[in-house]
């Protein structure tokens, strides 16, 4: 996504992305980053009004503090929600924009632990699915070579979702330099490239 947009995003080791951001560039003559979250459906009526009363309009990229400041708003914290069905909507206008929406969604788990519930597995299995669902999205499958890649959930949804070869699916593959070079899994990962 950064270098999409060339914003700067927070990143962590893990549990980073904990709400769906939906990146939108669009072009226009005047250059602008508008932050706004739209609210989950499931949200009660006054919590819908304060959510949908997050609005930043700033003209640099970092959008680091913003991420946070929406992490507050929609209640997510260690002691409270770990993740949110909400969406951080980012809007970046400007005459070198190309018109084009991209949305980094939580990455899927099975197990719970200290920071992330089975339930929460739940939540976020849904928010990835109806999201992978839609027939005019890409499915951006990424897969990490640290991990066996039969295990990664994201495989299996895309495959089944769209049966027709991959007709709508991109996959990407991250931590390559985690191979062992000449390993049988370094063979698999160049294979499936």
């Amino acid at each position: 996504m950064e270098a999409i947009s060339g914003l700067s995003f927070p990143t962590k080791d893990n549990l980073c992305t904990r709400f769906a951001i939906e990146l939108i560039l669009r072009r226009s003559l005047e250059l602008g980053v508008h932050i706004r979250i739209i609210p989950s459906h499931d949200r009660p009526g006054n919590e819908r009004q304060k959510l949908k009363a997050f609005q930043c309009h700033q003209e640099t990229l970092d959008i680091g503090p913003v991420v946070e400041e929406a992490k507050q708003a929609m209640g997510l914290d260690s002691n409270n929600r770990a993740f949110s069905t909400d969406i951080l909507c980012v809007e970046i206008s400007g005459p070198s924009q190309p018109h084009f929406t991209m949305v980094d969604l939580p990455g899927l788990f099975l197990a719970g632990n200290k920071d992330q519930s089975e339930e929460d597995a739940k939540l976020i299995r849904g928010l990835v699915l109806s999201c992978m669902k839609k027939p005019r999205n890409i499915i951006l499958a990424v897969v990490s070579a640290k991990s066996d890649f039969a295990l990664q959930q994201v495989t299996r949804y895309a495959r089944a979702l769209d049966p027709d070869g991959g007709s709508h699916t991109l996959g990407l593959i991250t931590k390559p330099e985690t191979l062992d070079k000449g390993s049988d899994r370094e063979s698999f990962y160049v294979e499936l490239v």
